[in-house]
């Protein structure tokens, strides 16, 4: 009776908890068959386990066998869709897309850089780990064991990143992140890059692939102030007011990097829009409107290039067309999953960017984000030179040791463009130095002015010990196959031992004439009735031993 009461309880709480969680998403007549669906395969299996009247224990066995197997398989087959259906598919030739192009690229860069470490990227990756796909290093990362620190960092300068997702990758951004990351070159796959032309050198082409090299790419390590230690942990600046918090503390130059632009015109079809501030905007897509969207245009500056972030709160807002006088940047379902900052194309004066946003058909109304700055060329290279000055110079480089020299105009702080880890040791002219995290995520260390020899090193965290536990455990376990060795040659020995007594009892054993006890029992059993013995006690019989007795001690015996 209980497992009927709980197949009722059970059941009734889930649909409550899923109905309280799901809100207006969820489905009702969904759950209802679902439910319905579990309830009646439960149903049949306790018919079979419970009621139905077999004649045999072995029918009951083998029908519970078939029902059981059913249940697993379908559950099993209703996991399969839904994951195929939540992630989706995608064919093996599409992994490597244009690989031949690209590997010839890489070919290129290789054969002319000679630098020992510097960082390439893609403007859009189609995997999440395209720098192990292709072979080249990168920014982009999906791993489980990604670190989270790391993650934060790209979200809040603007790159597609989720802590939740494990995962962070590269899709275009400012200038400022390509320097502080070290990206040197960027790979453009079917097409040209219509943007930033003040930044990048068209270098080579593979068919419609293109090489890009960056002017203004920064070594693995620079010298920055000290001023970089008091960098807030805020999370609510958006990403060009961070990067110039990040250009101001390390640099010095105070002027701002980033200035926020004003709308110059826009226009809208099939929504109504409130603004709630700079760049926060709600909509409510219009009646027998599937969708609708919002077309913002924005003055080009002299000596400025434009940079947008755009966020689509829930994924109301997915889809971005970006424009440079009617020439197309970019465009897709760039903020579907997450915000992103983003290019705008090569204008200047007289010239007009547009950014079109498109609701998303699921959702009526919402919110976005859209915020357009304008990066102040003369800044940023002033920035770039005060970061550029003072690097640190790569002579050895291998995945846990790195070698190089510096010369720092004064005392302060390299920064170096990876994670901060316990692991990682620094030694400045041969002493170790402390490490400490820079903006709560990369790795820094003080130096002081002069030229100096630098050498950092990574032993994972633990590995000591680690060594000196698994060293511990195999001699534990050599000993324990000696002291079971030892105590079955023992145990042998006890053995044979025991043996020899045994064998050596015997022999010094008196001997019997007869092969067993019940004989030497029938046989005196026999002499005690035998007619000749008499009731006298003086009369004698012949015992086992051959000695003489009288009676009583015979029958003792």
């Amino acid at each position: 009776m209980y497992q009927l009461v709980l197949m009722l309880i059970v059941p009734a709480a889930v649909f409550i908890l899923n109905r309280m969680t799901g809100g207006v998403d969820y489905e009702f007549e969904g759950a209802v068959k679902s439910s319905a669906i579990i309830t009646g395969a439960y149903w049949l299996v306790f018919i079979a386990a419970k009621i139905f009247p077999f004649r045999t224990q072995n029918k009951r066995n083998v029908l519970m066998t078939f029902a059981l197997a059913a249940a697993v398989f379908s559950e099993f087959i209703s996991n399969a869709q839904m994951g195929v259906k939540t992630v989706d598919t995608t064919g093996y030739s599409d992994y490597p897309a244009e690989n031949a192009e690209v590997q010839e690229l890489l070919e290129y860069e290789r054969n002319t850089d000679k630098d020992l470490f510097y960082r390439s990227e893609m403007t859009q990756t189609y995997t999440l780990n395209d720098s192990a796909l292709y072979g080249y290093r990168g920014l982009s990362q999906f791993s489980s064991a990604a670190n989270v620190s790391v993650t934060t960092l790209c979200k809040r300068l603007g790159l597609y990143a989720s802590e939740a997702g494990n995962r962070y990758y590269y899709r275009t951004s400012t200038p400022v992140v390509n320097s502080l990351f070290g990206i040197k070159y960027l790979i453009k796959k079917n097409g040209d890059l219509n943007t930033e032309e003040w930044v990048f050198d068209n270098v080579h082409t593979a068919d419609d692939s293109q090489l890009y090299k960056n002017r203004y790419p920064l070594s693995l390590g620079y010298m920055v102030n000290e001023k970089i230690l008091m960098m807030e942990d805020n999370g609510g600046a958006n990403p060009f007011e961070y990067q110039n918090d990040i250009i101001r503390r390390a640099t010095g130059v105070e002027e701002s990097l980033f200035t926020a632009q004003p709308v110059a015109l826009v226009e809208y079809e099939g929504l109504e829009v409130t603004k709630n501030g700079y760049g926060n905007y709600t909509f409510q897509t219009e009646e027998n409107r599937v969708t609708g969207s919002a077309t913002y245009s924005y003055s080009c500056i002299d000596g400025s290039y434009l940079y947008g972030y755009a966020n689509g709160t829930g994924g109301t807002c997915d889809s971005l067309e970006i424009r440079c006088d009617g020439n197309l940047v970019d465009s897709g379902k760039l903020i579907e999953s997450y915000p992103l900052v983003f290019p705008m194309g090569n204008g200047q004066e007289g010239s007009t960017s547009t950014v079109r946003l498109t609701s998303n058909e699921k959702n009526k109304s919402g919110n976005f984000k859209l915020m357009i700055y304008a990066l102040n060329k003369d800044v940023f290279e002033r920035a770039y030179d005060a970061l550029a000055d003072e690097q640190l110079e790569i002579s050895s480089f291998s995945d846990t040791k790195i070698c190089g020299k510096v010369n720092a105009k004064k005392d302060g702080i390299m920064m170096l463009s990876m994670p901060y880890e316990k692991g990682w040791k620094v030694y400045v002219d041969g002493e170790k130095a402390e490490t400490f995290k820079l903006m709560q995520s990369l790795l820094g260390f003080r130096v002081g002015s002069g030229e100096h020899d630098i050498r950092i090193e990574y032993t994972p965290e633990g590995f000591q010990l680690g060594v000196i536990f698994t060293f511990l455990s195999l001699l534990f376990i050599v000993l324990l196959v000696v002291c079971e060795r030892k105590r079955r040659q023992l145990r042998r020995r006890q053995a044979a031992q025991a043996a020899a007594e045994a064998r050596q009892a015997e022999e010094n054993y008196p001997k019997f004439p007869y092969g067993n006890k019940a004989e030497i029992y029938d046989q005196v059993s026999e002499s005690l009735l035998a007619e000749d013995i008499g009731r006298a006690e003086d009369s004698e019989v012949v015992l086992y031993d051959g000695t003489k007795s009288d009676e009583k001690e015979a029958e003792d015996a």
